[in-house]
């Protein structure tokens, strides 16, 4: 019964997914590389026109999640443990 169903676009849940993992197991660099990854493909493809409107308007929601939650996600603040304040 697919007559029904949204066409979703794989490259990008699967881009979308791949960020998710990578926040959950706190892998800040892979998961900024891939969040870099789907903006441009999500921005091609919308420019595109390969997205439906309900479809680009939940893509955007969750870039927009992804960009508050990634802002600040980085190894760059974090000091070793061995170092006191």
């Amino acid at each position: 019964m697919g007559l029904f169903r949204k066409r979703r676009d794989a490259e990008t849940d699967n881009l979308i997914a791949s960020v998710q993992m990578n926040m959950a197991n706190n892998y800040k660099d892979a998961a900024q590389a891939d969040f870099r990854k789907l903006t441009e493909v999500y921005r091609k493809k919308s420019e595109s026109g390969a997205y439906q409107p309900k479809l680009q308007a939940e893509y955007d929601r969750r870039i927009a999640e992804f960009s508050e939650k990634l802002q600040y996600y980085t190894h760059a603040d974090q000091k070793p443990y061995w170092t006191k304040d």
